[in-house]
């Protein structure tokens, strides 16, 4: 039972938009041959050798101010970098790091970018994860 429950609750962190919002699903990988840098859209995203888990839909309706993003690949020598444009990135571990929400409540968006490396092979990955906040509104 509890392994039913974490695969649903994986597809629908993936289904709730942990991917580029600007493509469509019916892209591709875009494959760049001089920086060999792989922009990774919603049509892709079955196809790459990392997963990143999040639960994106606390952060963006208010529930949580933090949560840690979790990435999951079975390559064993890769690297990643991550910034964020209004956020905080903190605790960055070899596979996970925390992500916090901007301080200042009128920033009601942010970009999470990952770029992911697998050593073996020289290739790149940039992994974008838009977040849209709701306002909430105080009585």
């Amino acid at each position: 039972m509890k392994k039913i429950v974490l695969v649903f609750m994986i597809l629908a962190i993936m289904l709730t938009g942990c991917s580029n919002a600007e493509t469509s699903s019916n892209e591709t990988i875009n494959e760049t041959n001089t920086s060999e840098t792989v922009d990774i859209s919603e049509g892709a995203l079955d196809r790459i050798p990392f997963e990143v888990l999040m639960d994106k839909p606390s952060l963006e309706n208010g529930k949580e101010k933090e949560t840690t993003v979790t990435i999951v690949t079975d390559i064993e020598d890769w690297d990643y970098t991550v910034s964020s444009e209004n956020g905080k990135i903190s605790s960055i571990e070899a596979n996970s790091f925390v992500y916090t929400v901007p301080k200042d409540e009128n920033e009601r968006e942010d970009t999470i970018t990952i770029q992911l490396s697998d050593n073996d092979n020289g290739t790149s990955y940039e992994y974008t994860i838009p977040l849209i906040f709701s306002d909430i509104i105080s009585e």
